[in-house]
């Protein structure tokens, strides 16, 4: 869950987007944020089995596909 938390943070600084609020453990982690139009962001995980990690991402009320692969390609460069 770490790697990949931190990967997501080190995604959204190179997106440039704004953060609200973050926290994460060895189990869990979340990230809240916003994109410069204010739709908000969200970013779940949590660990699915010892060595993986399952990551929700959600963009806006109406689930932007776009945005959310743009999260998801900043994450994976970070990996």
């Amino acid at each position: 869950v770490k790697d990949v938390y931190r990967a997501a943070v080190a995604g959204i600084s190179d997106l440039e987007l704004k953060v609200v609020h973050k926290q994460a453990d060895n189990v869990t982690g979340m990230i809240d944020g916003t994109f410069a139009d204010l739709s908000e962001f969200q970013i779940n995980f949590y660990q699915a089995f010892p060595a993986s990690t399952r990551v929700r991402i959600y963009v806006g009320l109406m689930a932007n596909k776009g945005r959310s692969e743009q999260l998801a390609a900043a994450m994976q460069d970070n990996l």
